[in-house]
């Protein structure tokens, strides 16, 4: 239960293990939207993680986590950047259910390649871990996300150690980019709340 409460932590966690490098790897800022209302879900866009994605209520107030780190942890101008841009929402501004989307640029399979379905997997796989929780459920989604941008990626449902918190978390692949959609609520709840069906469903590379 305590590891779904500190998910602001697994995110910061992601975006220090994304290069090899680790000095002063982030910069957080925390930012209330004038036009959102907290009792209403709204459309949040991000330039610099190049999607949008209707937030549900309580999601007024955002943290967005920002890392931009040379892979080889050098200073080569040859070698591109591991960027990673994350924005969070813990719901009415209380610890235990809230949302979040991470985009992961320039990352590779490993072999100097561009990223492929494996770095999805392993990005969901990375965070179910840092979370403590279990997969209850998975499957493959393909499809337009946006006109001309087709992705594919994998849906997972997961539960914590004691089976009553839930994780819902859809990692996709655009364009090379990796998205990583995720909801947490430590009471459950997550696979009926409409909102955040909404919140997944509504998710589009490309900010406006």
């Amino acid at each position: 239960m305590q590891k779904l409460m500190t998910v602001l932590l697994a995110t910061a966690a992601l975006l220090g293990a994304a290069s090899a490098s680790a000095t002063d790897p982030q910069v957080t800022t925390t930012s209330d939207n004038p036009t959102a209302d907290q009792n209403s879900p709204y459309l949040y866009s991000s330039s610099l993680g190049d999607f949008r994605v209707m937030m549900p209520t309580g999601c007024a107030k955002v943290k967005q986590l920002y890392n931009e780190q040379d892979q080889m942890g050098d200073d080569d101008p040859d070698i591109e950047a591991v960027q990673v841009i994350a924005v969070t929402c813990d719901r009415f501004e209380e610890q235990g259910q809230g949302c979040s989307v991470t985009a992961f640029f320039n990352l590779t399979d490993g072999r100097g390649g561009p990223a492929g379905p494996n770095e999805v997997t392993r990005q969901v796989r990375k965070v179910l871990k840092q979370m403590d929780a279990w997969v209850t459920g998975e499957q493959f989604i393909s499809g337009e996300f946006a006109p001309g941008r087709n992705g594919e990626g994998v849906d997972v449902r997961a539960t914590s150690g004691d089976g009553v918190g839930e994780v819902w978390l859809r990692g996709l692949l655009v364009d090379g980019a990796v998205y990583l959609l995720t909801a947490w609520d430590v009471e459950g709840g997550l696979w009926d709340d409409p909102l955040i069906q909404q919140f997944f469903n509504s998710f589009s590379p490309g900010a406006e």
